[in-house]
Parts: C-alpha cells; sequence; structure tokens
C-alpha cells in the first residue's frame, strides 16, 4: 500500500515537473518572437520620411509640441 502512494507522489511529481518546464519554454519562446517583431519594426520605422518623433510624458506644466496639452517632460527623437 506504501510503495503504491510512493508511486502515486512521484508520477504526479514527475507531471508538475514536465508542464513548468514546458510553460517555462513556451513563455521564453514568446520573449524571443516579441523581441524579434520589435526588432522588425524598429528596422522598418527606419525606412518612413519622418525625421523626428516626439514622446510627451506625464502631466505638468510645459506644453507638448504635439497634442498641445500640459505634460511633465517631452523627448525629440531625431532619426537618420
Amino acid at each position: 500500500m506504501k510503495k503504491i502512494t510512493t508511486i502515486k507522489v512521484g508520477m504526479i511529481s514527475i507531471v508538475l515537473v514536465i508542464v513548468s518546464a514546458l510553460s517555462f519554454f513556451n513563455k521564453e519562446k514568446e520573449d524571443l518572437n516579441r523581441l524579434a517583431l520589435n526588432n522588425v519594426e524598429a528596422l522598418a520605422a527606419e525606412e518612413g520620411h519622418t525625421l523626428v518623433t516626439v514622446g510627451c510624458v506625464g502631466t505638468g506644466d510645459i506644453v507638448c509640441p504635439i497634442e498641445g496639452n500640459l505634460v511633465m517632460d517631452y523627448v525629440i527623437f531625431y532619426n537618420l
């Protein structure tokens, strides 16, 4: 009886390890796909004719050059 219980616990442990490993490797592959997609988007963005990109952050007392609303800070990116 004790031997059967030990076998059951062992089998359940093996199944849990396999499921955890599969979940981990699937997440790693998803991150790699996301990174590849971001690289493709970055390369494609350089092909456009936009030389300046502006990013506005937060709320404050500086006027955003693009939207005209009050922001904490803004950043200007120059593309070559």
